[in-house]
C-alpha cells in the first residue's frame, strides 16, 4: 500500500476484482460493523450512475453496514451495471440489499432533472429529433 493510501482505497478501484477483495479483507474485521439498526436507504447512487463521492457498489455497501443500516439499496440512471457487486457485496457485510434504476425514458425528463447531466441530455436530443 502506497503512503497515501487508506484500507478502503481499493473500494473504488476501476477493477471490480479489486473492489471485492478489498471488501473482503475490510470485513473479516468484525469489529467494523455496529449492530443493524432499522433504518434504510433504498435510493443510493454508484459510480456507474452519478455519486459526487465517485463510490463504487461495494463502498456504499460497506458504508450502510458502517452506518448500522438494516437495508440499502442502489438506484442508478438506465444501468444495472451495478447489481451483482451490490449483491455480492451485501452478503459479504452482512447488509440486505435492492438494485433497481431511474428509469428516464420510461418516465421521461422532469424539471427536476439537471440538463447537463448525460443521460438526460441524450434523452432530450432523442426526443427532439422523433
Amino acid at each position: 500500500m502506497k503512503e497515501s493510501e487508506t484500507p478502503i482505497d481499493g473500494l473504488d478501484s476501476f477493477d471490480r476484482n479489486v473492489r471485492l477483495s478489498t471488501l473482503r479483507r475490510l470485513a473479516a474485521d468484525a469489529s467494523a460493523f455496529p449492530p443493524c439498526g432499522e433504518n434504510v436507504n433504498l435510493h443510493l447512487h454508484s459510480f456507474f450512475s452519478y455519486n459526487a463521492a465517485g463510490y463504487s457498489p461495494c463502498h456504499i455497501a460497506w458504508r450502510a453496514r458502517q452506518a448500522g443500516l438494516y437495508a440499502a439499496a442502489i438506484c442508478d440512471f438506465d444501468v444495472l451495471d451495478g447489481m451483482d457487486e451490490f449483491a455480492e457485496a451485501g452478503l459479504t457485510v452482512g447488509l440486505r440489499t435492492a438494485v433497481h434504476l431511474e428509469a428516464l425514458r420510461t418516465l421521461g425528463v422532469t424539471p427536476a432533472h439537471r440538463k447537463s447531466f448525460a443521460p438526460v441530455k441524450n434523452l432530450l436530443a432523442i426526443d427532439a429529433a422523433e
